[in-house]
């Protein structure tokens, strides 16, 4: 027997800018109850609509935090789960 898969087409999916504060206040509300990489994972995870599988394969190495921005290897992990 032949399975078929039926064509997913691909969507893109953006948080309002009213969604964006409303998980910023949130995260603000929950930083004295949970632990501060896991807010920042959230943070990260809205602001760039990275997977949670790119992000949790990010090391620190991985950030450049002088400039605020990713390094090569963050760029190539993201590109090649996509």
């Amino acid at each position: 027997m032949t399975v078929f898969r039926l064509g997913e087409t691909k969507r893109e999916q953006h948080l309002s800018d009213e969604e964006m504060i409303r998980v910023g206040t949130a995260l603000a509300d929950a930083s004295s109850s949970v632990l501060p990489g896991i807010i920042a994972a959230i943070r990260l995870l809205s602001a760039t609509g990275s997977r949670l599988g790119e992000v949790l394969a990010l090391r620190w190495e991985d950030v450049d935090l002088e400039v605020g921005a990713p390094r090569e290897r963050a760029v190539d992990l993201i590109a090649d789960a996509g």
